[in-house]
């Protein structure tokens, strides 16, 4: 239900915004939060304490156990978004090339315990969300 409720409303958007601004990003936050015996994942706002550095916060403890590898990920996502709010792109020296995210060209910054550029990440589930969307909408 995350791809049909989160992932793939995230992905139409950044599509329609590509068209119109070509300076377009997205990522995909694969940190797995020990939370709720490791069963919560890379859940929804798992990634809020990353963003704010706020992962050694009693409010954060059930979602992130605080380590270098998660001090690291948060610094390196808290560069990235003020880099972004600097220069419209959010290219730092500590993640690999992020290219702009295009319809054809799908590229996705994956942020978790390591960090890369995909294109196209679960492209299978995204054309399966979209031909039930297709379908649903042709028998209204």
């Amino acid at each position: 239900m995350t791809d049909r409720h989160f992932r793939v409303p995230s992905m139409r958007l950044a599509e329609l915004h590509a068209a119109c601004a070509p300076a377009t990003y997205t990522y995909l936050f694969t940190w797995k939060s020990p939370g709720w015996e490791g069963q919560l994942g890379a859940g929804h706002e798992v990634s809020t304490p990353f963003v704010f550095g706020t992962y050694d916060i009693p409010e954060a403890r059930g979602f992130v156990t605080p380590s270098a590898g998660v001090e690291q990920l948060s610094q390196q996502m808290q560069d990235a978004w003020v880099a972004f709010a600097r220069t419209g792109r959010p290219r730092t020296a500590a993640l690999p090339e992020w290219e702009p995210y295009t319809s054809a060209h799908r590229s996705t910054m994956l942020l978790g315990t390591s960090c890369r550029a995909v294109d196209a990440p679960d492209e299978t589930e995204r054309h399966f969300w979209a031909d039930a969307r297709a379908s649903r909408a042709s028998h209204v």
